[in-house]
């Protein structure tokens, strides 16, 4: 059934990416999560008309649970290289398949995703000409693409999807961004994006109506295995913070001119920002090992825990996102240190340096949540959100 008779999506097909699944079991949490998004995204999509799928790189169990939710055609593709590259696979997909129109979703993104997001994607590609709709030109995961092999033989493949909407827009490919919503900015990538979607449940938001059947028992998973325990009292003491008019709230990191605007009109609280390294991948600086932080700086010169005292003496509550800091300080750790930490259980992360960083964030007086980009984006934006509706049942 197609719901807008101006645009159908029987021709448009969806692509979708997959990590393989971690046997970590907190990296494994979040991939559960992102599976379980991309099969509600599945419902939206046959509701719609949509008749293919292709998901790239998820294991076969994962395929026949697509085929059972919905009367798409379903097909698996394997991650098959051993130096993954996203651009040469994408090519290789989009021709083996002899696709022409295609929405490319990276895995976890847009567990928010409206019949409205997802009609507006199909619309900017409903021509002839080669074309390119994003949810972010400067750092894409959701990329709806017309004459899709033309557009992409027209540009160097990036190895990463962020960099596919700039190249494509760079190459003269005429590309738009779609008006930010939670439903194109929200992602799944760290644990605190799992736990704030929980909370989005827990206080029962307007927003978490958007939030599949798939995805809410994963996240009902998520919060009662206890790995996120910490980063939910952290985030509820943190709201009780931001909620007050003599609050005083700290945010570090990758932060938008347009996530400030948001939280600047959302919040009743002070809001203090440090704001650092934003395009720290696509410019290059991370691979370079040029990233530079205040942050940092202070961790090198007074230690972790001297250094979340100060943020203390300043702030009643901080969101850091960590990313920036551990590459000014040229940590190397793997994905499960990444997620312990931001997961505030410090104990299980077995760098020295990211460790006694989470130790002292679990420790400290005021209650400081960790994560990556996706946090000072669409996280944000969802915690303002939750704090706006808070004070609009209380008024």
């Amino acid at each position: 059934m197609v719901l807008n008779s101006q645009v159908d999506p029987s021709g448009c097909s969806l692509v979708i990416f997959h990590a393989a699944l971690a046997e970590h079991p907190i990296e494994r949490c979040v991939g559960l999560a992102q599976r379980a998004a991309s099969l509600d995204l599945l419902l939206i999509a046959a509701r719609l008309g949509f008749r293919r799928v292709i998901i790239v790189g998820a294991e076969q169990e994962f395929a026949h649970a697509a085929q059972l939710v919905s009367d798409l055609d379903v097909t698996l593709e394997p991650d098959v290289a051993p130096g993954f590259h996203f651009g040469q696979r994408l090519m290789e997909i989009v021709a083996q398949h002899r696709l022409e129109r295609i929405i490319y979703i990276g895995g976890g993104a847009a567990p928010l995703l409206t019949v409205a997001d997802l009609l507006a994607l199909t619309a900017g590609i409903s021509g002839d000409e080669a074309a390119t709709v994003a949810n972010n030109v400067f750092s894409a995961d959701i990329v709806a693409l017309g004459q899709a092999q033309a557009a992409l033989r027209r540009i160097a493949l990036p190895a990463l999807d962020n960099d596919l909407a700039y190249r494509l827009r760079a190459a003269g490919v005429p590309t738009s961004a779609l008006p930010p919503s939670l439903g194109l900015n929200f992602d799944i990538d760290t644990p605190t994006d799992l736990a704030t979607l929980a909370l989005a449940l827990e206080l029962h938001s307007n927003e978490a109506a958007a939030i599949g059947p798939h995805l809410r028992a994963a996240l009902a998973a998520y919060a009662s295995s206890g790995l996120a325990d910490r980063q939910l009292a952290a985030l509820h003491a943190a709201i009780d913070v931001m909620r007050r008019h003599d609050g005083e709230t700290l945010f570090c990191g990758r932060i938008g001119a347009q996530t400030w605007r948001r939280l600047e009109l959302a919040l009743p609280c002070q809001t203090r920002l440090l704001g650092e390294e934003r395009g720290m991948r696509a410019s290059g600086r991370e691979e370079q090992g040029k990233v530079r932080s205040l942050l940092g700086l202070l961790v090198e010169q007074v230690g972790s825990h001297r250094a979340v005292a100060n943020l203390a003496a300043v702030a009643q509550a901080a969101f850091i996102d960590t990313r920036v800091l551990f590459n000014h300080l040229h940590l190397d750790i793997p994905i499960s240190d990444r997620f312990n930490s931001d997961a505030l259980y410090w104990e299980q992360v077995t760098e020295p340096t990211a460790r006694d960083f989470t130790r002292a964030a679990a420790t400290a007086e005021i209650p400081l949540v960790l994560g990556g980009h996706s946090l000072v984006s669409g996280g944000l934006t969802l915690l303002a959100t939750m704090v706006q509706e808070l004070h609009n049942k209380q008024s």
